[in-house]
């Protein structure tokens, strides 16, 4: 990602890395199985899809930083679980 957009007037951070990652499970064949001159032009094609595939500006975006907990069907543990076992089968 980094090559990709240094010689493009983006930055790493506009790149998406999950369509990065696509790509690059895309060319992974062709770069493994091509002679050195056909690899060279799979690298460039690549690097021109990477520099091109970039994240969509969302300035509204906002994520909210909290813990959300689901409830679950059983009681929470308050007790030390030896307690709780020794109850258990008495």
């Amino acid at each position: 990602m980094w090559q990709a957009v240094s010689s493009s007037e983006h930055t790493a951070f506009q790149a998406s890395f999950q369509s990065t990652r696509q790509l690059f499970n895309q060319f992974l064949t062709l770069l493994a199985t091509t002679g050195k001159r056909q690899q060279r032009q799979w690298h460039q094609l690549l690097l021109e899809q990477v520099a091109t595939n970039l994240l969509m500006i969302r300035p509204e975006r906002s994520e909210p930083r909290v813990l959300k907990r689901r409830p679950k069907p059983y009681p929470r543990m308050q007790e030390p679980r030896s307690v709780l076992k020794s109850t258990r089968r008495a």
